[in-house]
């Protein structure tokens, strides 16, 4: 009933005069809306990974007494700023089930950016989550297309555009699109930088002015990377980078790096953009198809998930310095609605390591009507408020056990952008 409220007020509003075609229109919609559906609600699992069983771990089971479980959050392309952290930070602490407000995220400027640290007290022990803003990087190639935008503020758009299409070119296009734009070319480079300290400072060391991280041997910490959006992009490029940097010959510096990168446990992607992103700077695959079929495995070079779960893979080893005793594979769960244009589950073949173990939840993020169409700005953003993702993120999931249904966001739409 909600859903349909909100879909015939915006018809209303499509026209001020409402005439006779436009209630027409409306009842049509409105008709139409007893036919939506939501497939994927509760969510599926890609079969192939069905079949060898799906189960795996959330926040809480990462979490050891006497320990503090540091998590790095980076969000996706759109306009996000302190709000973004204090949403998540509340959605994170109400499925935690902790009594009393939620933590408020600290923000600390890290240049040229900010990030926003909030943190949890449980009984099986703590955690530490820091979140990303690199979204101010992009505001202002965001302006510079807003003359292409109506805006009650100054002179109309000149020209006439259905409502549907000009709130879709402004929100899903020019406030949101225009960010993975910008970071696939030099433009990029600022918030690539920004993600390169952020990651040495999860892994306890200090960006250098070459790009460097330098860690000094210690004892690490357990670590999980969550990404939404572009943030798989530009977190993937991240890892490849501080690892993969100048001087990374053995060193007591670099055996320190390979240590902490060893207590990374589990990456959630929140509709993952990898396969979409790489297009901008990796080779295509030399040989598309063999014998007909689907490449089995993706080859170093070709994924930047690929080469930076490798690399995570390779460092698996080190645990025991850390004190890290447990050698469960690392983790990796990938949320996606199949209607989400902008999102690409992860086949499990092109992810061929045996450190890996790759689990993709499919959604619905938003109605399907009659078969037809999913609103495209609500598949893709819809993962803020689908409790389903929250749920598993922080609870995870074990077979025959009642799933946690994490709370619902208090924001519902992205229709129309900021």
């Amino acid at each position: 009933m909600e859903e349909r409220g909100r879909i015939f007020r915006f018809l209303a509003s499509t026209n001020n005069t409402f005439h006779w075609a436009g209630r027409t229109v409306a009842m049509a919609a409105m008709l139409a809306l007893g036919a939506c559906a939501t497939p994927y609600d509760p969510p599926k699992w890609d079969p192939q990974e069905e079949a060898k069983g799906i189960a795996f771990q959330g926040l809480r089971g990462y979490l050891r007494k006497g320990e503090t479980l540091n998590v790095l959050w980076v969000h996706g392309m759109c306009r996000h700023d302190m709000d973004w952290a204090i949403e998540r930070s509340r959605l994170v602490g109400e499925a935690l089930g902790l009594k009393g407000a939620p933590p408020k995220p600290v923000p600390r400027a890290v240049a040229p950016v900010q990030t926003a640290t909030a943190r949890f007290s449980t009984d099986d022990g703590d955690l530490q989550i820091t979140f990303l803003i690199w979204s101010p990087l992009t505001d202002g190639h965001r302006n510079a297309l807003k003359f292409d935008t109506p805006d009650e503020k100054r002179p109309p758009y000149p020209f006439e555009r259905a409502s549907l299409n000009a709130a879709l070119k402004r929100s899903l296009l020019n406030d949101c699109f225009v960010d993975a734009v910008v970071y696939s070319g030099p433009q990029g480079d600022p918030i690539r930088t920004a993600m390169r300290t952020v990651l040495c400072d999860t892994l306890g060391g200090a960006a250098r002015s070459d790009e460097s991280c330098a860690i000094a041997p210690g004892k690490g910490s357990r670590i999980v990377l969550v990404a939404e959006s572009l943030g798989s992009k530009i977190l993937s490029d991240a890892v490849r980078h501080v690892v993969q940097q100048p001087g990374a010959a053995p060193s007591p510096a670099a055996t320190a790096l390979n240590e902490r990168l060893s207590g990374i446990d589990a990456l959630f992607l929140i509709s993952n953009q990898v396969p979409l992103l790489d297009t901008a700077d990796r080779p295509a695959p030399k040989s598309a198809q063999v014998q007909g079929a689907a490449r089995i495995a993706a080859t170093p070079g070709e994924s930047s998930l690929f080469d930076a779960l490798s690399l995570i893979a390779d460092a698996r080893p080190a645990r025991l310095t850390l004190g890290l005793t447990d050698s469960a594979p690392i983790q990796v769960t990938a949320f996606s609605d199949p209607n989400d244009l902008l999102s690409y589950r992860l086949p499990t073949e092109r992810l061929a390591i045996p450190e890996i173990r790759l689990a993709n939840v499919i959604v619905s993020n938003a109605p399907t009507y009659f078969g037809w169409v999913e609103r495209p700005d609500n598949a893709h953003c819809g993962y803020a408020w689908n409790p389903y993702v929250i749920g598993f993120v922080v609870d995870g999931y074990t077979p025959g056990k009642p799933w946690t249904k994490g709370v619902n966001s208090t924001k519902n739409s992205c229709f129309g952008g900021p």
